[in-house]
């Protein structure tokens, strides 16, 4: 498109400058034309005063040609004329000031004579030799109450000095010819001597449209000359320089010129930064997603990268997806990997096996099976504890009990039915004997929480609901179809590299929102930590984290610890412990608050588990397990027994062990400062 802008505009340049060029030539052309008739009348008003002389009309009634010879000389002087002539009433010369022998020659029959001797001054054009083009004029010479008694002639030259004055006037080039039959012969020009010989091939046989003299061409605009009778005798040609049409147009043809080029390079540019930054990148992306849609994402996704922020962003999620497909594959492949050897754990038969085997696929819904999930032991039968409602029941007319999940110290976990929305939960009912205080507050505190800070991420379980069933709280929680990282650990012992990138990603991901809705776990283990079948990974118990730990009190702040001491309204977990050791944070074991980095901390602890095993820390007594928190943790990433467990020598082996030693940092100021990056870390790593 700016090469036809730019092409219409040059044409049109163009054309005005051949406009201009045009009416320039029709100027010239009309200013030789009025110079020649000047020129002419001038030369016939000279005549007609010197015809005027008593003596002279005398010498001509009396044929005096000596006389008349004196006469036409000095004629010629005071005309500067080239010539000069005198004929008598009849046309016959009487004395010619060049030419003396010319005398007697009848010249009745030429139009500009017989003109003159019917009574009018009458002018032309005509030529002498082969190139001499010259202007003549016939002045009758009249005797008063008489008729003409003869005529006076006067002519003058078409030269060189009268081309000179025209294209001073004209600032145009200007050519006389001459012609005889078809052939054209230049008879005065304002050129140099040099171009001469071109002319007459090049100008005078074409005096209209275009002539090139010396290489250069020219626009012309000619006229032809005549005799006094009409005859074409020759004419005149205006030339001017196409190229050199005006200085103005020259200019904006020139800035037109550059300005189109710079248009095209920036144009050039535009589509290379264009091809690069947007059109590469979207086929990049156009492949990224055919792979995907062929479930090829375990494949290395191509890395597309753009420039310009709304492909960018397009580029970061599509790869992202990209990223998530691969991941949930990993993941998905390691939970098949240990469904085996749990199922032999809890002498689940292989049929049972078999359809969970089947639901372990990245794309669509996981399918539904009628028996168990097989999971890892926990100490505890698959009958409800003692005292606790079982398999049947149903928890305040809402939530019919499937089966029961997990059994710990602080309560029952059960998989339920809700009769309302007729989907599938987990439910956790604490344990009467926990709960020390108003239970009622207890759960107008996760209702808050709930209300307050709704955490809803892919991969954070989501808390639906609170509760309590005959003063006992409990609370309702996304059912997630999957093991724990815990069972998958116990079972399968340390993970793939692959694995524990996916794992990291998505617990960094989990933890990013977490953190940027204000909501700190504070006790985050593998326990926490759940791998549906369907690849994505969920960080559980976000709110009843929370919660527990501020009812407590034992585990906040000093002021927190006091409030929660000197209240007899706010209720309390009784012999919980929140947190695991392990997994919690030197500042956090001498009773800071949680912070963002003690989750980050609790998940670096949790990755160096996935890589080896077994957690970093193990050791006989108490005080060499508080050395060992407070230890370096490059030196503990950077140990034989990581490498030995678990050698890490993929592509992303050394992020890894950067990402891990940021996070186990025991000095909060060396620890990673967020989730989001370390994250982007471990993105970029691929």
């Amino acid at each position: 498109m700016l090469s036809l802008v730019l092409g219409m505009l040059s044409r049109w340049a163009q054309q005005s400058g051949e406009a201009v060029v045009q009416r320039e030539l029709e100027q010239s052309a009309d200013l030789v034309a009025q110079y020649l008739s000047a020129r002419q009348r001038s030369l016939a008003g000279g005549a007609r005063v010197f015809v005027q002389d008593p003596n002279f009309r005398s010498f001509v009634h009396e044929h005096l040609r000596d006389e008349l010879l004196d006469q036409a000389l000095e004629a010629e002087e005071q005309l500067e004329a080239k010539w000069v002539f005198v004929v008598d009433e009849n046309g016959v010369v009487l004395a010619k000031s060049d030419e003396p022998g010319a005398a007697g020659t009848n010249m009745g029959n030429v139009p500009l004579i017989a003109g003159a001797l019917q009574g009018s001054v009458t002018t032309g054009f005509g030529v002498s030799g082969d190139t001499l083009l010259f202007q003549a004029v016939a002045v009758p010479i009249v005797v008063p109450g008489q008729a003409p008694i003869g005529a006076l002639v006067a002519t003058k030259a078409v030269d060189p000095a009268l081309a000179r004055d025209v294209k001073a006037a004209s600032s145009a080039e200007i050519v006389f010819y001459v012609r005889d039959g078809n052939v054209s012969r230049v008879a005065a020009t304002s050129f140099d001597r040099a171009a001469r010989t071109p002319l007459g091939a090049d100008v005078a046989s074409q005096p209209r449209g275009h002539a090139t003299v010396n290489g250069v061409r020219y626009a012309t605009q000619g006229a032809a000359l005549t005799t006094a009778g009409g005859d074409i005798v020759g004419g005149y040609v205006v030339m001017s320089a196409r190229d050199a049409a005006s200085a103005d147009i020259a200019a904006v043809r020139r800035a037109l010129l550059l300005a189109g080029l710079l248009g095209l390079a920036m144009l050039s540019l535009a589509a290379i930064v264009l091809d690069r930054g947007v059109s590469r990148p979207l086929r990049a992306l156009a492949l990224v997603a055919r792979r995907a849609e062929l479930g090829e994402a375990e494949n290395d996704p191509p890395t597309a990268r753009a420039s310009s922020d709304e492909v960018a962003v397009l580029t970061d999620a599509v790869q992202s997806l990209a990223d998530d497909l691969v991941d949930r594959a990993v993941l998905s492949a390691a939970v098949s990997a240990v469904l085996p050897s749990l199922a032999r754990a809890q002498g689940v038969s292989a049929g049972v096996v078999a359809p969970v085997l089947s639901m372990v696929r990245v794309q669509g819904a996981p399918a539904r099976v009628s028996a168990p999930v097989p999971r890892a032991p926990t100490g505890t039968s698959s009958d409800a504890p003692s005292g606790e409602p079982a398999p049947g029941d149903v928890i305040v007319g809402r939530y019919r009990i499937d089966a029961v999940l997990a059994s710990g110290e602080l309560g029952v976990t059960y998989r339920a039915r809700d009769r309302v929305t007729s989907s599938v939960v987990a439910l956790k009912r604490y344990r009467a004997a926990r709960i020390v205080g108003d239970a009622v507050a207890f759960v107008e505190s996760l209702r808050e929480e709930i209300r307050t800070r709704r955490l809803i991420h892919r991969n954070i379980v989501r808390l639906r609901d609170a509760g309590d069933d005959a003063g006992v709280p409990f609370v309702t929680m996304d059912y997630v179809e999957g093991l724990g990282l815990e069972s998958v650990l116990r079972s399968g012992g340390p993970l793939a590299e692959e694995a524990v990138v996916a794992i990291a990603r998505q617990i960094c991901r989990a933890l990013a929102a977490a953190h940027a809705s204000g909501a700190v776990h504070g006790s985050l283990a593998p326990r926490h930590i759940l791998i549906g079948f369907d690849g994505v990974l969920r960080v559980g118990d976000f709110t009843i984290a929370r919660v527990e730990r501020r009812l407590r009190g034992g585990r906040g702040t000093a002021p927190e610890a006091a409030r929660a001491s000197t209240s007899s309204e706010i209720p309390q977990l009784a012999g919980a412990t929140v947190g695991a050791p392990e997994y919690m944070s030197p500042e956090q074991l001498i009773g800071e608050r949680p912070t963002p980095q003690t989750d980050l901390y609790a998940a670096g602890v949790v990755l160096y588990e996935c890589v080896t095993g077994a957690t970093p820390f193990r050791t006989d007594s108490p005080l060499a397990f508080l050395a060992q928190k407070l230890g370096d943790a490059d030196s503990l990433v950077s140990t034989s027994e990581l490498r030995a467990s678990r050698p890490l020598r993929g592509a992303t082996a050394h992020v890894l062990n950067d990402v891990i030693a940021r996070m186990l940092a025991p000095d909060t100021a060396k620890r990673a400062a967020s989730a989001s990056a370390l994250l982007e870390l471990l993105e970029r790593a691929g």
